[in-house]
């Protein structure tokens, strides 16, 4: 017998309202345990299943997410109709898209953003619950970041304030660092009288206080907060890389400003890892990691350059950042500002040993703090060459270009002339 349809009314109303209202609570409140699930435990559930699909279709580099993961993907774009993914083409991929934009048909783009790696190994981004960190050592910190909670709800130009005299406390509480910084500025400006350098030095302090409020911006902000701060130049150079199916290394250095210009490249590529230092500090190694998987999907260690490589052949974007003094095997000597430094020669032979096109990215802040520019470049010709030493010295060019943009937002504060030769001195000795 049909089920009769009536409306309800009455108490019958007020019931089924909270019949609807407490289905909507358990949904909610479902999704929210399979996104933290999907936080704690990055990748599992589909580096296992996928692994061998992966393997028999060594053409497709990507995945969807989860709750897709049982459809094929191909080409390494996909488009969304309803709850299904459609595997396609570049071409076909965009056709589709556009539809969608101009309102025929009922597909969706989907963003490139939500695609994972396919049988990409589970990197060391392992997150640890933040409530473990409760003793008192910590309580200065916890502070802090309470602090930055509040300054991140602040106007644009308050931010600024806060970020400058930030910078001001730090240059007074770091006399180690405020040296080392000096000593940096002067080998590499010396065309600069003793007063510039000593203003460079306080907006280079400056820069820094930005890179603490901007860790807090990448962590909290909402995408519609960085819509029109965030310019990027050439991201075709990227998707162009990527079709050619291996991988991209996106060649960086240690600019003030990558934190937080990777929440928007993030948006416009599909899922990235990035190499990482882990810090002495758990409690400030799990923030960063927080603040860095709003920007990349996997944190590689820096000395798991198997899982580097590995990453690149699924055609994998590598955020990597080799312009930090190196002594270790196979370290060449590299002009950089005109100064010898021990330079790490592992762009050229990753970029050998993979195939991964090597894309330089290279962000900076404008100067007044209202917005930021990163310039995306084609990739590296003729990359890697026959000597290192020669491909070293064209990335510490190409570095030291940008860096004359804006010196103060490179990061003088590490000894990047140190474990040099005899011959060369130290510049950091008092």
């Amino acid at each position: 017998m049909p089920r009769e349809s009536r409306t309800p009314t009455g108490a019958g109303l007020a019931s089924h309202a909270n019949v609807s209202y407490f289905e909507r609570i358990c949904k909610n409140t479902a999704d929210f345990c399979r996104l933290t699930a999907s936080l704690y435990q990055p990748g599992i559930s589909t580096v296992g299943q996928r692994a061998s699909a992966g393997r028999a279709r060594k053409s497709s580099h990507l995945c969807a997410p989860s709750r897709f993961e049982n459809e094929p993907i191909a080409g390494g774009y996909y488009v969304r109709k309803h709850a299904s993914i459609r595997p396609c083409d570049a071409a076909d991929a965009r056709g589709k898209v556009a539809d969608a934009d101009a309102g025929h048909g009922v597909w969706s783009a989907v963003k490139m953003s939500e695609l994972r790696p396919v049988n990409s190994p589970i990197m060391n981004d392992a997150v640890t619950p933040l409530l473990g960190f409760w003793q008192p050592r910590y309580w200065p910190i916890w502070l802090g970041i309470a602090t930055l909670r509040l300054v991140v709800m602040l106007p644009r130009r308050a931010q600024l304030w806060v970020a400058r005299r930030i910078g001001a406390i730090l240059m007074m509480v770091l006399p180690k660092r405020r040296h080392i910084a000096r000593a940096n500025l002067a080998l590499c400006f010396p065309e600069l009288e003793p007063a510039e350098q000593r203003n460079l030095l306080q907006r280079h302090f400056d820069a820094l206080g930005m890179t603490v409020l901007e860790l807090a911006l990448a962590w909290w902000a909402t995408d519609s907060e960085l819509d029109g701060l965030i310019q990027i130049n050439g991201i075709k150079h990227v998707h162009a890389a990527l079709e050619q199916g291996r991988g991209v290394l996106l060649l960086s250095g240690h600019f003030t400003s990558n934190e937080f210009t990777g929440r928007q490249l993030c948006l416009m590529v599909p899922p990235m890892a990035a190499l990482y230092r882990p810090s002495r500090n758990s409690l400030v190694d799990q923030l960063i990691r927080r603040c860095r998987r709003r920007s990349v999907t996997y944190l590689i260690t820096k000395n798991s350059i198997r899982e580097l490589v590995r990453a690149l052949r699924n055609n994998t974007i590598v955020w990597y950042a080799p312009d930090q003094a190196y002594s270790g095997k196979n370290s060449v000597i590299a002009p950089f500002f005109g100064e010898a430094a021990m330079t790490n020669p592992a762009t050229s032979q990753i970029a050998r040993i993979s195939g991964a096109a090597v894309v330089p990215y290279l962000p900076r802040r404008l100067e007044d703090g209202s917005g930021y520019i990163v310039d995306v470049l084609p990739a590296l010709e003729d990359f890697p060459g026959d000597d290192l030493a020669a491909d070293a010295a064209r990335i510490n060019q190409l570095l030291e270009e940008e860096i004359r943009k804006a010196p103060d937002q490179y990061y003088w504060v590490h000894r990047r002339f140190k474990r040099r030769p005899a011959e060369y001195g130290d510049p950091y000795s008092r």
